[in-house]
Parts: C-alpha cells; structure tokens; sequence
C-alpha cells in the first residue's frame, strides 16, 4: 500500500467510511485488508509411510531402506529406480516423497553418462562420494 494512501486513510478516519476512503485512494477492501501469510504454502510433507501389509513406519526407516539399497556395490540409482526398489521391498511410497527425501539427506547419484566427463584422474573421491 502507498504511504499517500495510508495518510488519507489514516487522516479521515472517524469522519468518513472505510470504502469512501478506499475509492479515493484507489484501493480495493481486498488489498487494504489483505495479510500475507506465513510459512510455507501448501500441505505439510508427511512423516510417515506405508507398507504393503498395512504397517506405517516413520520416514527415518525408510532412508535407512535407502542408504541400504545405495549402499550395493557397483549401484547408482536415482529416485525413481529408489522407488521401485522399495516399492518390490514393501513400501507403498511416491516418487515425489522419494526424491524429497533423497534431496533433504543428499542421496545424490551421477548418472553414467555425466561419468564419462569427469577425468578419473583428477577427481576420484568425488565419483566415489556419489556412488
């Protein structure tokens, strides 16, 4: 809102209407009354997960599932191989909520064809900090 509007809001306030004032400056009632919100918008993400026999596990068991499932020498898999795999370990999860959780604790992976840019010489800790 403007500092001009604000003063004639201000200045005839007692004496004239809200709306009067507002069509003066200009303003709609939606605009002099609106209050941003705060957080975050949208649904809070979910804590828990469901298993295929009717179990609910908490998102802690499931990275444990991840970091098992990366941990498989000579694998690097990115979230949607993530989720089939823990779909076939009885997981009943969503891509999105495994790409979430793989961002949030930094289960990256390097696809295999962005391997063959990294010279193996200079850099080998990094191919290893992501496979």
């Amino acid at each position: 809102m403007k500092q001009d509007a604000k003063q004639v809001i201000d200045m005839f306030e007692g004496q004239v209407s809200i709306n009067k004032r507002l069509s003066w400056c200009g303003l709609s009632a939606s605009s002099f009354y609106y209050k941003a919100g705060e957080g975050k918008p949208g649904r809070k993400p979910s804590t828990v997960t469901l298993k295929t026999d009717g179990t609910v596990v908490g998102n802690d068991c499931v990275v444990d599932e991840i970091k098992s499932i990366l941990g498989i020498e000579f694998l690097c898999y990115g979230y949607i191989p993530i989720t089939d795999e823990l779909f076939d370990r009885g997981y009943l999860i969503n891509h999105k909520k495994v790409y979430r959780l793989m961002c949030k604790f930094q289960f990256n992976c390097i696809p295999p064809f962005q391997l063959k840019n990294i010279s193996l010489d200079k850099d080998k800790s990094l191919i290893n900090s992501y496979c």
